[in-house]
């Protein structure tokens, strides 16, 4: 059986960051992760924790996740706030399954917290439209 290389699709205004689409791992392992979200009175997760999220397991920086790099550039600013480090030569999967979801959820926030909105509609458009297709998109 031939394997499919995964999509990577460059960032604009950036000479190190691209979007890769997520392998069967890591796209099961960001849904267990959502699951474990508080979800709202109509039993959906924030829509913040699915788009930061959805960004964070799709973006690389230099050929490597960003999101481990993320929470150790955090402890390595302040690790009595950010406690955890992670291995950077693991999977985003194996990275998502280390962590509780209150810390994921922080982690989620500052991302947020620091993105620009520009930044985020880009990176989610790309996600939707080039990366991660919703199976409508694809079908177009």
């Amino acid at each position: 059986m031939l394997l499919k290389p995964l999509t990577r699709v460059a960032l604009p205004e950036s000479s190190t960051a691209e979007l890769v689409e997520p392998s069967a791992g890591t796209a099961t392992a960001f849904i267990t992760a959502l699951q474990n979200f508080p979800k709202d009175n109509e039993d959906r997760i924030e829509a913040k924790y699915f788009a930061g999220l959805r960004a964070l397991i799709c973006l690389y920086d230099n050929k490597a996740p960003f999101l481990p790099q993320l929470i150790n550039s955090l402890n390595d600013g302040n690790a009595e706030q950010w406690p955890v480090r992670v291995l950077e030569n693991e999977s985003v999967r194996q990275t998502l399954e280390a962590l509780d979801q209150p810390y994921l959820a922080r982690v989620i926030d500052y991302f947020l917290d620091t993105i620009t909105a520009t930044q985020l509609s880009e990176i989610t458009s790309l996600i939707r439209t080039q990366v991660w297709p919703d199976k409508d998109q694809e079908k177009n």
